[in-house]
């Protein structure tokens, strides 16, 4: 290979590299803000369990509706402030990205309704554990490294939450392992890609 063809493949080698990163980069600093408010709903939804148990579902419904509406009002400030790329492809992404989630829950609810966990404990830990392959399943189709280990880190949690932790000190361990890390995640990707 002469000289000139090298320098091509080298170029479109460091194109590719920098695309790429960029892209990676993007998707980090736009979700930042989104896993930092789930964050903070597990940990908050956590807590309140725990002091009102009888309360619980009326909590947890109450919390998802809020967190609906916070994804709503992020989405809405950054496409006023302007996403990285202006063209349809993003635009459509969020709606498949929607849609997703969207069908994802559905068929959570349908198998809860099937199958009916007897304890409290069990239905939380297989919903954490649905929405922790749903975060692994995204990030190995956009490449986001980041999605795959907060859903493998979370999903060993609940599992050493389930197994090991006291009942007494689920919620908390949960708060801590669950709604704590998403927030440091969150935390971590706004600083580092701002």
């Amino acid at each position: 290979m002469n000289p000139d063809n090298q320098q091509a493949v080298d170029t479109l080698e460091l194109i590719n590299k920098t695309t790429s990163q960029t892209r990676r980069s993007v998707a980090a600093k736009y979700s930042s803000p989104h896993i930092i408010l789930w964050g903070c709903i597990l940990i908050a939804g956590y807590l309140l369990s725990h002091f009102y148990l009888s309360w619980v579902w009326a909590i947890w419904i109450t919390l998802g509706l809020f967190g609906g509406l916070g994804m709503y009002l992020i989405f809405g400030y950054q496409r006023r402030r302007g996403f990285p790329t202006r063209n349809s492809q993003y635009l459509q992404f969020w709606w498949q990205v929607f849609a997703f989630w969207t069908a994802f829950y559905a068929f959570i609810f349908i198998s809860l309704y099937l199958f009916r966990p007897r304890s409290g404990i069990v239905l939380n830990a297989y919903i954490i554990l649905m929405i922790m392959l749903a975060y692994i399943v995204q990030g190995i189709w956009n490449r986001e490294f980041f999605m795959i280990g907060l859903g493998v880190v979370i999903s060993a949690a609940t599992i050493i939450g389930v197994k090991l932790v006291p009942i007494g000190f689920y919620c908390f361990w949960m708060a801590l392992a669950a709604g704590g890390v998403m927030v440091a995640t969150g935390i971590y990707l706004h600083i580092k890609y701002r």
